[in-house]
């Protein structure tokens, strides 16, 4: 179950939708966790808008992140993910 966040690109009808905090985008996850105990969680497009506290992803209830580009924007290096999801204390495993 992929999770996507918003991000906000000037000059379009939303684009000056208030974004979410990462404290918000935290509580989704573990909202979406709660409500879907027995799915797979990916956060996907958007996790860029956690900045530094991206790593708690997991502690929220997701399973797992998409690494790399996004669709309408630049992720960060897969190195740079691959390094949090490991510091996080999981194991990266290429479902690809």
């Amino acid at each position: 179950m992929p999770i996507n966040f918003f991000v906000n690109h000037k000059g379009t009808r939303v684009g000056k939708v208030k974004k979410m905090s990462a404290d918000e985008m935290l509580k989704t996850i573990a909202m979406f966790r709660y409500v879907n105990p027995s799915k797979h969680i990916t956060v996907c497009g958007g996790r860029a808008l956690l900045g530094d506290k991206q790593n708690l992803i997991f502690m929220a209830g997701a399973s797992g992140v998409m690494v790399g580009d996004y669709l309408t924007v630049k992720g960060a290096a897969v190195k740079e993910d691959l390094k949090m999801i490991k510091k996080a204390g999981y194991i990266h495993t290429d479902k690809g």
